[in-house]
């Protein structure tokens, strides 16, 4: 994040490419990472980036 509070890096980078290139719109969304595993567990978010596999995770991260 820069001194605004933005995002950026490589996935930020990343996720604008996609955006600009197809019908796909993402919101990042930046949130403490027990939360994120829950609001993916619970359906409130569709993915999780950065997460590294699990067999616990795969259960629901597919």
């Amino acid at each position: 994040m820069d001194d605004e509070k933005n995002p950026q890096g490589v996935i930020h980078t990343l996720f604008i490419l996609v955006e600009s290139q197809s019908d796909i719109k993402i919101d990042s969304v930046l949130m403490p990472w027990a939360r994120a595993l829950k609001e993916v567990q619970n359906g409130k978010i569709d993915a999780l980036f950065g997460a590294r596999y699990s067999e616990e995770r795969v259960l629901f991260l597919g």
